[in-house]
C-alpha cells in the first residue's frame, strides 16, 4: 500500500508538474506571440515640434551645428516656401550680429534672407549638391544678382 501510495504521489506530482511546465511554455508562447504581434502593429509616435529642435540645435555651441542647421532651414524654406520658421527669427537674427565666426555670421544673413523672400531663391536655388558651403555660395549668388538687379549694388 504504501509503495502504490508512493507510485501515485509520484505520478500526480510528475503529471502536476508536466502540466504546470505545459501552462508555463503556453503562457511564455502566448506572451511571446503578443509581443510580436505588438512588434508589427504601427506605434503611436508624438509628434515632434521640428522648430524646437532646429531652435536647440541654433543655440548649440558647437558652430558647425549651428551652421547645418541653418543649412537645413534655408533649404527648407526654398523647398516648401509655406514652412513657417517664424519662431527661430530672433535666434538667427541674433547668430547673424553676434556669430562666433564670419562664416556662420555670413550664412544667419543669407538664411534670414531666405525666410524674409524665399520667392528670391525659388527655382533659382535648387540642385546645387550635397556640400552646405556650395549651397551657401548658391544662395549668395543668388541673393548678390538679387540686389544688383534692383541697383541696390553696383
Amino acid at each position: 500500500m504504501k509503495k502504490m501510495v508512493a507510485i501515485f504521489t509520484a505520478v500526480t506530482a510528475f503529471t502536476l508538474a508536466g502540466s504546470a511546465q505545459a501552462q508555463i511554455a503556453n503562457l511564455a508562447h502566448s506572451n511571446q506571440e503578443a509581443q510580436a504581434k505588438a512588434s508589427i502593429q504601427p506605434r503611436k509616435v508624438q509628434p515632434v515640434d521640428v522648430n524646437k529642435v532646429l531652435l536647440a540645435n541654433l543655440t548649440s555651441r558647437n558652430s558647425a551645428v549651428m551652421e547645418s542647421t541653418l543649412e537645413i532651414i534655408t533649404r527648407e524654406k526654398i523647398e516648401h516656401p509655406e514652412m513657417n520658421f517664424n519662431s527661430l527669427n530672433a535666434v538667427i537674427d541674433q547668430i547673424r550680429k553676434e556669430g562666433s565666426s564670419p562664416a556662420l555670421r555670413y550664412k544667419a544673413y543669407l538664411t534670414k534672407n531666405v525666410l524674409t523672400h524665399p520667392e528670391w531663391y525659388v527655382k533659382k536655388v535648387r540642385d546645387t549638391g550635397e556640400d552646405g558651403n556650395i549651397f551657401f555660395v548658391a544662395v549668395g549668388q543668388r541673393d548678390h544678382a538679387r540686389l544688383v538687379a534692383y541697383g541696390e549694388v553696383k
